[in-house]
């Protein structure tokens, strides 16, 4: 069984600069910093501006990611997923060096729903080459996810995977997350 399942080259440099524009001029919020995830000791994990943007006003320049995410989700993983839909929000998550970017070990998901998060999917859609802020997986010891690190490029793994963003040394890394939801894991 594969801990992740990725794409290369799902958008074109001059679609990831169009996405990029799109976004920061229309995004519906900035994730609050008091908001941001923490540490199982309460201390902040995560060093990135987020903005959140409903799947409706993105989804002409992500379908094809989206449609090739669910692929993987239902064919290779096997979840039961519900789909994105246009009040869902997706979110450009950037890291960058002058401010320690970085994403300590986590999983993503949500305490107290009525379902659960059951992939995410990561685009690259950096700008500029970087240095640093590689993603990590822990599943049977740390490893490195050598895929993502282009621009273009999708990853698709189980929420629930341990993993985290290095610290970007230098540059900006900018990934766009959509998180797939489908009923509660029994």
């Amino acid at each position: 069984m594969s801990d992740y399942w990725w794409w290369k080259n799902v958008l074109s440099k001059d679609k990831i600069k169009s996405l990029n524009n799109f976004i920061i001029k229309n995004f519906d919020s900035k994730e609050n910093p008091k908001n941001e995830a923490l540490g199982i000791n309460k201390e902040k994990i995560k060093f990135a501006d987020v903005y959140c943007i409903s799947w409706g006003k993105v989804k002409k320049f992500l379908q094809d990611p989206h449609d090739k995410s669910a692929w993987a989700i239902q064919q290779i993983f096997g979840f039961d997923i519900h789909l994105i839909n246009n009040v869902d929000s997706v979110m450009l998550n950037i890291y960058d060096s002058k401010s320690n970017g970085s994403y300590d070990w986590h999983t993503d998901g949500e305490i107290g729903k009525n379902y659960d998060i059951k992939a995410t999917a990561l685009l690259n859609v950096s700008l500029d080459e970087y240095t640093g802020g590689d993603l990590h997986f822990f599943n049977r010891g740390d490893y490195v996810v050598k895929e993502l690190k282009e621009p273009g490029s999708l990853v698709v793994f189980r929420s629930y995977f341990n993993h985290k963003v290095d610290k970007v040394l230098k540059g900006e890394r900018r990934t766009l997350v959509m998180f797939f939801t489908g009923p509660k894991f029994k």
